[in-house]
């Protein structure tokens, strides 16, 4: 069978208690299992072992990267914890949970002693280690300030990064174009938006 390499992302949901009955955690998992499984390129997501624990593999750094920020975009306000790392001798079309890779035991060891700090997020790739370990810190950072956001606030920030302009946004949400303008300006929504440009456009497609 066909092997390839790529990046493991390990996520786990900083307050298991947020979890309810009524929860809508569930159905946004499978919204974004259908996305990933939708996409053209090197995606596997899966929900891992109950629903605060997932799994994604990604081709290369920049998508990795771009789809943690989507993830919890999508599943705000619950907040996710990320250890990422490269994965090698992945087979080709085998799901997530059929993979018996030696890299998952030393994720969840790393995802252990993550927990024991504040940080959101613990990227390592000892062929980028400066490149890695430096954009991971950016990327934690727009982590925490995100999920700062209320729920109208990532909201508006989802489809304003999606194209829509402030009056289309207004006109989607039922709200004023003023209200819209406020917000994007309290959340600082160009200077968010530039940080994660420039962050992701640090790899090319083809970076591993």
């Amino acid at each position: 069978m066909k092997r390839r390499s790529g990046i493991l992302i390990y996520g786990d949901l900083v307050e298991s208690s947020g979890i309810t009955a009524e929860s809508d955690l569930h159905g946004r998992l499978s919204l974004l299992e259908a996305q990933f499984s939708g996409e053209t390129g090197d995606a596997n997501f899966t929900i891992w072992k109950g629903l605060d624990e997932i799994m994604l593999f990604a081709g290369n750094w920049n998508y990795a990267m771009s789809s943690i920020l989507l993830i919890q975009e999508m599943l705000h306000p619950f907040k996710y914890r990320y250890e990422v790392m490269p994965i090698n001798d992945i087979e080709k079309g085998k799901p997530i949970h059929k993979l018996t890779n030696p890299e998952f035991a030393i994720i969840a060891d790393r995802m252990a002693r993550l927990k024991e700090t504040e940080l959101l997020i613990n990227m390592e790739d000892e062929n980028n280690a400066k490149l890695i370990e430096t954009s991971g810190l950016v990327l934690n950072l727009l982590l925490l300030r995100k999920g700062e956001f209320t729920t109208n606030q990532m909201q508006q920030y989802r489809l304003h990064k999606k194209g829509l302009n402030q009056k289309e946004i207004a006109k989607e949400l039922s709200v004023s174009q003023q209200s819209v303008s406020k917000t994007l300006n309290q959340i600082q929504f160009n200077s968010i938006a530039t940080i994660e440009e420039r962050l992701l456009n640090l790899f090319t497609d083809g970076t591993n």
